[in-house]
């Protein structure tokens, strides 16, 4: 890129009690040796293993030192953050574990908050590549992991940057490190892949740039996605058929931006079969393709990939994620144009505050819907829900809505808000009914398969048109649209659904409003905010970065979280916050309540 590069390469093989790695500090030491070669000073390398062989610690305090350090100097023009070592994926988040995890709970690298924070770092290009597993802890200790953040907290001036972030499972999936042709001991199987992505390209992966006058071949980071998501299955089918790991990746940089120079590409196998020009279609392909059909622009597509998508979509269970986020059709209307229609448990209690009343007419079960009336006297309230299964979720409760919540074992998979078909809402939504609870769907499955992104901006522009029924938007639709554009870090749009549901509601869903930075803002100037904490799991990340403090009882619930897409609380949790919603404390709940 012709300009100062620096670089952060991080490897654990040794964490806590976790089984030790083979090929994650070996795995680093390659990348750094690699950085150094493409010209990156400094390339700051940190492993457990010593020059002869001893164990050490990888602290995260070292770690942020070292990335604040780089950052304060604001003389670089990328960035890239390495890490090799054990993951946890954790509310909606992955965390890097460090030597001394899970038992010091700081000491984990927060994915989702050092990437948030990175867009305002003033490094016009950051680069997370994260080789870890991304499956969800498995104890009470691990549970309680925080996680630190390694950029530092401040908003360097001039443009945001552009994060690309590339992970070497998709959600809830290992990482693999095996025995290579050759190889005495194990190796990381996405690092091996990283590499040689760069030392042996495909010939579609490489592109020309100019530098100095120069003319050089790179793998751009925009086609480096495409290398991964190939070069890791192959690798691994040619071992074992049975062993599925897919990369994922996001990128957002311009079309220029590059990490290293390309090799010689690599020549087609001996046998004569072709190496693939295309890469392997993913459950983010089925996620693109699917959201493009239902915002009305199909993707000009073969019909061998349709044949694929179909397939995908099956045996992933995306299809089934889409039937299951289909509103209920028991219940159309009560004469208080509120309620609750719950499928997949039963109701054992609603609470409400002190500005609605709720009934159950049905418990329900597994089988059968539960089914409540409430009324609302404000423009929005909290309701608590604690389901049979002792689980529990909070949602906004809106005038004129059927909230529609699916459960699927001990998760809340869906929430859809649908207007009472005797509301003044429910003419202009009829019209459009079937695109709008389609597209919603398809985005409920689509985002709780970690896949829905609205990074492109004619994706993003029709996304909001079809989120609105005159001049409303769609609630669900509104709250997953704010995190994919966070995600995407375009602010304007977040606040433009703000903007949107406020001037609907009067009144804001607690998500949109942390998202948007507003939070705050909207609290000391009295509007109305529900529910207390975020609904969706992923929001839970965010509320340390955004300085929202909430009471104990409330804070201490991101440890008692299930894994799921919408917060579900497990049963102790799920207790204390129904019994201090019941006792009408706002203290006890309200952030903006506190004395």
């Amino acid at each position: 890129m012709g300009k100062k590069r620096a670089a952060v390469v991080i490897g654990v093989n040794k964490t806590g009690e976790l089984p030790t790695l083979q090929g994650s500090a070996a795995g680093a030491e390659a990348v750094a040796e690699w950085l150094k070669k493409e010209g990156f000073d400094p390339v700051q390398i940190f492993t457990d293993v010593d020059a002869n062989g001893n164990n050490k610690e990888v602290t995260a305090s070292m770690l942020k030192i070292a990335v604040r350090d780089i950052v304060l100097k604001g003389t670089y023009s990328q960035l890239v953050i390495f890490f090799s070592g054990h993951g946890y994926w954790k509310n909606d988040n992955e965390f890097w574990l460090l030597t001394n995890a899970p038992q010091d709970s700081e000491e984990a690298i927060s994915w989702t908050e050092t990437a948030e924070l990175a867009k305002g770092c003033g490094i016009p290009n950051v680069v997370l590549i994260s080789d870890a597993c991304r499956t969800p802890p498995a104890t009470t200790t691990a549970m309680r992991i925080r996680g630190s953040v390694l950029i530092p907290n401040t908003d360097q001036p001039g443009a945001r940057s552009k994060v690309d972030k590339y992970l070497a499972a998709v959600v809830t999936n290992p990482a693999y490190e095996l025995k290579l042709v050759g190889d005495d001991k194990k190796t990381s199987v996405f690092t091996y892949c990283l590499l040689d992505a760069f030392s042996e390209p495909d010939a579609d992966t490489v592109e020309q740039v100019t530098e100095a006058g120069e003319q050089i071949s790179v793998v751009p980071n925009r086609r480096l996605a495409i290398t991964l998501q190939r070069r890791v299955p192959e690798l691994l089918q040619s071992i074992n058929a049975k062993y599925e790991q897919v990369p994922d990746a996001e990128v957002l940089s311009d079309g220029d931006a590059y990490i290293a120079r390309a090799g010689p590409a690599r020549a087609p196998p001996a046998d004569g079969i072709a190496v693939p020009s295309r890469q392997p279609i993913t459950i983010r392909d089925v996620g693109t393709i699917k959201l493009w059909e239902k915002l009305g622009t199909p993707m000009d597509v073969s019909l061998k990939t349709l044949d694929a998508i179909k397939r995908i979509a099956r045996d992933s269970g995306f299809e089934a994620a889409v039937n299951k986020a289909a509103p209920v059709e028991f219940v159309r209307s009560f004469e208080t144009q509120t309620g609750l229609a719950v499928r997949g448990a039963g109701i054992a209690e609603v609470a409400v505050g002190e500005d609605a009343t709720a009934e159950i007419f049905e418990i329900g079960t597994t089988t059968s819907p539960g089914i409540a009336r409430l009324h609302i006297s404000s423009n929005i309230t909290n309701i608590g829900i604690r389901f049979s299964n002792g689980r529990g979720t909070v949602i906004a409760g809106l005038p004129g809505y059927i909230a529609h919540v699916t459960v699927d074992g001990n998760a809340v998979v869906n929430i859809s808000y649908v207007p009472s078909e005797n509301n003044y809402r429910w003419k202009p939504y009829s019209d459009r009914r079937k695109a709008i609870e389609e597209l919603r769907a398809t985005t409920a499955a689509a985002a709780g398969k970690g896949v829905f992104r609205l990074n492109d901006k004619a994706k993003a522009q029709a996304f909001a048109r079809k989120s609105r029924t005159d001049k409303a938007l769609d609630p669900s639709l509104g709250i997953y649209s704010a995190y994919a554009y966070s995600q995407a870090d375009d602010r304007e749009a977040i606040i433009s659904v703000l903007k949107y549901m406020y001037e609907d509601l009067q009144a804001s869903i607690f998500d949109v409003a942390l998202l948007a930075g507003e939070l705050r803002a909207m609290t000391d100037s009295g509007v109305a905010i529900a529910p207390f904490c975020p609904m969706l799991t992923q929001g839970w990340n965010l509320l340390r970065l955004r300085n929202v403090k909430l009471p104990r009882v409330i804070a201490e619930a991101q440890d008692e979280l299930e894994a799921a897409l919408w917060t579900t609380f497990r049963p102790s949790r799920a207790d204390k916050i129904m019994s201090a919603i019941k006792r009408g404390n706002r203290n006890e709940i309200d952030a903006r309540s506190r004395p």
